[in-house]
């Protein structure tokens, strides 16, 4: 490969930066001098593969499509408007500031309303966004948002209901990482997970009986970290920086799944465990999500509500604060993601799903 090309597009991914610490694995197609060069070749490939995308991501490469730089801009400022006339749109967002509130929540059901009609909105607080994930699944129980049988009864599941999924990653408050907000746009379908049932007759399948929860789930995270170490790529496991800090790779969260996390997190607490989440995140050292963006916001919403006094203890007092624990890998985010990509098919761990 010549020295100056330095990315391909991923089939998993999109544009993605070749690794000098990692063979290429796509040295057999054409690579690109610039990120915005291979942008620009992914959307004539791909031309409706953008929606998901940050507009700030593609404005810092120097790409912007069919838009001129003075729209982008006007997109990186937008805090929406309300609806009408808002559509709704990723370039023209709802905005709920002015939604009148009351003590029930009213601008929360409003929020999860609009997200469950797939539009895309702007709340004016991390305090708010938080408090609407920790509220989710009443609000979904409320608004009929789970899923039924035939005769209109919900259908259940090993954790309760099983809700219809929306994506809380349409929502965003101006200024913050929170939740998506400086995503690379990867759809969650594409996104690699190293834990999950594996597909029979694969690697992952013929491990021992041991290996597997009451799921049928296995956590490859150790083998994982263990194959990058022995190809010299430096794997850190630590606390978290700041988690405003991080940055979700991926375009879509499942608010219920969060939620779920946030209120296992909280009874731990009461039981007088440790609150922290069950695994930690994977990142690398752009502060890029590679796996774990549940738990990741599971453990801001918690936080949230626990230090604006909205959660206390069976006796009153102040439950302790969740610590999130992260595996930091010394690689670009494209470089990794197409890694985990490849470890998890050759275990036979499928990408997860909304």
């Amino acid at each position: 490969m010549a020295t100056k090309e330095k990315w391909h597009i991923s089939p998993e991914i999109g544009p993605a930066r070749c690794s000098a610490k990692i063979q290429c694995r796509y040295g057999d197609q054409k690579h690109y001098a610039t990120e915005a060069e291979a942008y620009r070749a992914y959307e004539q490939q791909q031309p409706n593969q953008f929606a998901g995308v940050s507009r700030k991501h593609l404005a810092r490469i120097g790409f912007f499509g069919s838009k001129s730089k003075p729209e982008v801009k006007a997109i990186l400022q937008d805090e929406g408007r309300p609806s009408p006339p808002a559509s709704g749109a990723i370039d023209d967002p709802i905005s709920l500031k002015e939604f009148p509130d009351d003590p029930k929540g009213a601008r929360i059901s409003e929020a999860v309303r609009l997200i469950a009609d797939g539009k895309h909105i702007r709340l004016h607080s991390e305090k708010e966004y938080s408090t609407m994930l920790y509220k989710l699944t009443d609000e979904m129980d409320a608004q009929g948002l789970f899923k039924k049988d035939e005769n209109g009864n919900p259908l259940m599941g090993p954790f309760g209901r099983k809700y219809v999924p929306i994506n809380v990653g349409l929502a965003a408050v101006p200024g913050s990482n929170l939740f998506c907000g400086e995503t690379i746009g990867v759809p969650r379908a594409k996104m690699p997970q190293t834990a999950g049932v594996p597909t029979p007759g694969s690697r992952g399948a013929n491990l021992p009986a041991d290996r597997f929860n009451e799921h049928g789930e296995i956590n490859l995270g150790e083998e994982f970290q263990q194959e990058l170490k022995d190809l010299g790529i430096t794997v850190e496991e630590k606390d978290a920086p700041p988690l405003q800090m991080l940055k979700a790779s991926q375009s879509e969260i499942d608010g219920a799944k969060i939620r779920g996390i946030a209120q296992g997190m909280y009874l731990k607490a009461c039981r007088g465990e440790n609150p922290d989440p069950p695994k930690p995140s994977v990142v690398n050292t752009q502060g890029y999500l590679v796996d774990g963006h549940h738990g990741w916001s599971a453990t801001i919403a918690y936080n949230s509500m626990v230090e604006n006094g909205d959660l206390k203890m069976p006796d009153g007092s102040t439950p302790p604060l969740a610590n999130l624990r992260v595996v930091e890998i010394d690689l670009d985010i494209g470089s990794v993601l197409d890694y985990t990509n490849d470890f998890c098919q050759r275990w036979g761990i499928a990408s997860a799903g909304l």
